[in-house]
């Protein structure tokens, strides 16, 4: 009048393997989506640094960060990064002198990298130097942010 323990077993199993199934595919949307919130606050805040350096007629730099204080190396953007007023146009930021317009600290598991140091905008809007391709990879995800010299970003 119960079940018997093969009985208890098959249907644990079961449940089993259809967790694992449904947990498969989450894990993929997840990293999709994780990816996509990261992607979005990048170009959210590269808009933002653009439209400071018109508004503010100066130069505005988006730098990487190990400690959201001060500019670090190529290598610290899976960090975080800064986004200050830079007048002389030096790509350093100094504390209780510059503009500090925001910060942020890179949460997940995946890696944001770009070869340059900082990525500047001048007073309008254009990228100064060269374009800028940031990536962004987490598992099989990649996604590019990339700045032309009119300041322009995009994803790819």
């Amino acid at each position: 009048m119960g079940f018997t323990l093969i009985e208890c077993l098959a249907t644990l199993f079961c449940i089993a393997v259809l967790a694992a199934l449904a947990l498969g595919s989450n894990m993929a949307w997840l990293s999709h989506q994780q990816t996509t919130i990261i992607i979005d606050k990048l170009v959210h805040d590269l808009k933002f640094a653009r439209q400071q350096a018109i508004l503010r007629q100066s130069i505005v730099t988006v730098c990487p960060t190990i400690d959201l204080e001060h500019c670090g190396s190529a290598e610290a953007w899976p960090l975080g990064y800064l986004v200050f007023v830079d007048p002389t146009g030096k790509g350093v930021f100094t504390a209780g002198t510059t503009d500090k317009l925001q910060s942020a600290t890179l949460m997940g598991a995946g890696k944001l990298s770009n070869s340059r140091n900082y990525v500047q905008f001048d007073s309008n809007g254009f990228a100064r130097a060269t374009n800028s391709t940031f990536i962004y990879s987490l598992n099989e995800h990649i996604q590019k942010v990339i700045i032309n010299l009119q300041g322009r970003i995009r994803v790819e």
